[in-house]
Parts: structure tokens; C-alpha cells; sequence
């Protein structure tokens, strides 16, 4: 009768950790779009709650949310930021190109020694 009593506190006790706190997985893949490279380093925050990863050296994330509305943000230096609206039931997988963004110093820069060369050409 004891031991039964002691299961039964146990139960009670254990089961609402068990059965609370599910969670949701979003993986996948991350890359350049034109060239199909994996991009390593990454930002993916998930914006309404903050939780957050970068992408491995294979381009590979996982991110554990509760389920529900998921706001992703992905970021990375040289590319077009992407947000990605989500309705996470259960565990997801979604690949994600991004777009490089040529950088306004760099085709300043680029414009710059075109010129230069045009000046020299003509004398």
C-alpha cells in the first residue's frame, strides 16, 4: 500500500513535466542562390521570441521553438536579408536561398578603376 503511494505522488509529480513543454524543430539548409555554395554563419532569429542559431560550416541549422506562429530572420553580411513566415505544428524542414547583395563601396570602387582605365586608354 506504501509503495503504491509513492508511485502515485511520483505520477503526479512527473507527468505534467513530461507532457509539457513540446517543442517544435526547424532545420535545413542555407544557400547562395546563385551558386548553390552552402553559407556557413548565418543569423536565424526567430523574432517573436528571440531564440536564435547561426547555420554550420555545411550551411546546416536547427532551431527547437514551441509550435505556433514563427517569424524567421535570417541575416548575413553581403547577402539580402529573408523573412520567413511559419506556422510550426511539428518538426519542419526548409531550405533557404539567399541572394548576394552587391555592396554600393564596392561597385563605387569597381566604377572608380573602370574609369581610371577608360582616362589611361585614351592617351
Amino acid at each position: 500500500m506504501k509503495t503504491e503511494f509513492i508511485y502515485l505522488l511520483l505520477m503526479i509529480f512527473i507527468l505534467p513535466f513530461t507532457t509539457n513543454g513540446q517543442f517544435a524543430v526547424i532545420k535545413g539548409t542555407i544557400t547562395n542562390e546563385k551558386s548553390g555554395n552552402t553559407l556557413e554563419n548565418v543569423n536565424l532569429l526567430e523574432t517573436l521570441s528571440g531564440i536564435g542559431t547561426i547555420s554550420n560550416s555545411t550551411g546546416e541549422f536547427r532551431l527547437m521553438l514551441n509550435p505556433g506562429d514563427a517569424e524567421l530572420l535570417i541575416t548575413l553580411d553581403g547577402y539580402k536579408n529573408v523573412t520567413k513566415q511559419i506556422k510550426l505544428l511539428n518538426d519542419t524542414t526548409i531550405n533557404i536561398q539567399l541572394q548576394p547583395q552587391l555592396n554600393l563601396k564596392i561597385r563605387q570602387k569597381a566604377g572608380a578603376q573602370t574609369g581610371l582605365a577608360n582616362k589611361t586608354e585614351k592617351r
